[in-house]
């Protein structure tokens, strides 16, 4: 036989996802954040009889997702002066905080159970930094372009309980995780060199 009573218990949260950062010769630059973990599950079961006196249940967290940052690599100087690096990036997406608890059996006391707040993970951030463009290097020489850049911050997670009987649970308390945010570095075109003219005496 099982009895709780006045019993809580702490479910752990899920881990961060992985930052993700390139290196700064890199065409195109491409990072990604890793997604952010489960939070935990539990089971319990008895032989016998299933008696609910207290019981508190505390999800843990939903884990956030990981940030990206990427570098395009600059642009060669030449005549004309060569395109920077692109730079693409994508925040790793937060866990979704999503519990169900069912029964199976006979358990007396369901209306005793409470389940705490729900919170998802948070969306990691994006930032891009495409390269320079390359420089001319003589009279007439073009400066190259700019690098493109595009960023797309993780996803937040979402939050659900899915409860059965008179299990209590406030859902008001409970928090999506925020998206991230996304950041493109404006990149510079590379510097034209001019061309010389000359007048000669009549």
């Amino acid at each position: 036989n099982l009895v709780l009573d006045n019993f809580k218990i702490w479910l752990g949260s899920g881990g961060d996802g992985g930052n993700a950062e390139t290196s700064t010769n890199c065409d195109p630059g491409i990072a990604e954040g890793g997604k952010g973990g489960n939070s935990g599950n539990f089971k319990m079961t008895a032989s016998g009889s299933f008696q609910i006196n207290s019981f508190t249940i505390e999800p843990g967290f939903g884990g956030n997702g990981g940030n990206a940052i990427a570098h395009g690599k600059p642009g060669e100087d030449g005549c004309p002066g060569k395109k920077g690096g692109d730079a693409r990036t994508t925040g790793g997406d937060g866990a979704d905080e999503k519990k169900k608890m069912g029964v199976e059996g006979t358990v007396n006391g369901l209306e005793n159970v409470t389940v705490g707040s729900l919170l998802g993970g948070d969306g990691g951030d994006a930032t891009s930094n495409p390269g320079r463009g390359g420089n001319g290097t003589a009279c007439g020489c073009g400066g190259g372009p700019g690098g493109k850049g595009t960023a797309k911050g993780g996803d937040g997670g979402d939050v659900k309980f899915t409860g059965v009987g008179a299990v209590q649970h406030d859902a008001s308390w409970d928090s999506p995780g925020n998206g991230g945010d996304a950041t493109v570095s404006p990149a510079l075109g590379g510097t034209g060199a001019g061309s010389a003219a000359r007048i000669d005496d009549v």
